[in-house]
């Protein structure tokens, strides 16, 4: 795991296939941790839903916001039998499938106002980019579509 980082984070010699395993590798790690907190009362109420955010996780969510030639058809399945929810946004966000990124938050994590937040994000960057997808920032490299607060902007 160490070297498929270390090789995808450097970009040199790095292949799609070492970035699909890596993220495969992150997948099951998170997958991992939230089957060991299952039985645990762990997490937060968040709008009516259980979220447990891990480290894992967050290492997960990371590299599918970042990595360049993701195999997102490979990923995605995974992710949806796992109910990785925010990771499922994340994938759905960078195929330009906004509608069905915003009925996870909406329907299946009830959380309102990340639903604003990621409209607002995705029309503020096709409004700079007509032909983007519609999550990058004019000066501070790409937004979140899971931030919390809308920018500033």
């Amino acid at each position: 795991q160490g070297y498929l980082e270390h090789l995808v984070q450097q970009g040199r010699g790095a292949e799609p296939r070492h970035r699909a395993q890596l993220a495969m590798i992150y997948v099951a790690q998170a997958a991992a941790e939230v089957q060991n907190r299952e039985t645990g009362d762990e997490g937060k109420e968040e709008g009516g839903s259980k979220v447990v955010t891990t480290t894992a996780r967050e290492r997960l969510q990371l590299f599918l916001q970042d990595a360049e030639d993701l195999d997102i058809r490979t990923l995605l399945p995974r992710v949806e039998e796992l109910g990785l929810h925010e990771e499922r946004i994340l994938l759905y966000c960078r195929e330009s499938r906004h509608e069905e990124a915003l009925r996870i938050l909406v329907e299946e994590l009830n959380d309102l106002p990340k639903a604003e937040v990621y409209c607002r994000i995705v029309m503020a960057g096709r409004q700079q980019s007509p032909q983007g997808d519609g999550v990058q920032s004019q000066a501070s490299g790409t937004l979140s579509v899971l931030c919390a607060e809308p920018p500033s902007w």
